[in-house]
């Protein structure tokens, strides 16, 4: 058999494509190299490419040079544009979509609608065991500022909050430093919050108080706090490196 066919060429493939399932990830800053060699070796074939009319996929590594190239910026499919460092893309079969999509509809995870759902579960590389999978859906609520955004804390170092996007269960923040090029900014999470993403900045720490440095791309960079309920926004102060 020759390829293409005619006269419907594609259409009288064997194979045809249907649905298609981008995933964008970004791990936990600390475990990049566990979660990458999770996703290779464990969740990409065992979880992914063994199910029913999966008949194709693949994985790439999201540097920061593609990241800078995606357009349009400020759409819903990652927010910000430079989240998911960790990008896939699987096809399923036509004519079998209700076997994967509207399967998780029918558990009540509509995939594609504006809800946001997180799920705590365990898995581990050669292991066994179970444990109690919690699904709840996110919610909105409205970030707030808790005083003036700007909070010098030593020298003629300045760092600045303002709004960025935000999600249903999470907010960005943008923060500008003046006044040095070699700077430490501080970010005083509230309660519950944590750190999800970061760009354009040297972050370190999850929760709590976490730490900004410069890394290369100027004096502005950007962060997105999951709010866990709370949405007022984190103190900053900046000193001097």
């Amino acid at each position: 058999m020759e390829y293409p066919l005619e006269p419907l060429g594609v259409e009288d493939y064997p194979v045809r494509v249907g649905s298609m399932l981008l995933t964008l990830v970004d791990p936990t800053p600390g475990f990049e190299r566990a979660y990458n060699r999770w996703y290779e070796r464990d969740h990409f074939y065992a979880g992914c490419m063994v199910g029913p009319s999966l008949f194709a996929g693949s994985r790439w590594v999201a540097t920061r040079e593609l990241k800078d190239a995606r357009w349009p910026d400020g759409e819903v499919v990652a927010a910000p544009a430079d989240a998911g460092s960790y990008v896939a893309v699987y096809f399923v079969e036509r004519g079998h979509h209700l076997e994967h999509f509207d399967a998780w509809a029918r558990a009540g995870l509509n995939l594609g609608s504006n809800h946001a759902y997180q799920i705590l579960a365990t898995e581990g590389y050669q292991s066994s065991g179970s444990s109690d999978l919690t699904v709840w859906e996110g919610g909105g609520g409205t970030p707030t500022n808790p005083g003036t955004p700007t909070n010098p804390g030593g020298g003629n170092c300045n760092a600045t909050l303002s709004a960025g996007q935000q999600c249903g269960d999470r907010f960005n923040l943008n923060v500008a430093v003046s006044g040095a090029t070699n700077w430490v900014v501080t970010l005083n999470l509230n309660g519950g919050q944590t750190l999800q993403n970061s760009w354009n900045a040297s972050v370190s720490g999850t929760s709590g108080s976490i730490t900004a440095r410069p890394n290369g791309s100027g004096n502005n960079f950007g962060v997105t706090i999951m709010a866990n309920g709370n949405w007022t926004w984190p103190t900053v102060t900046c000193r001097t490196g």
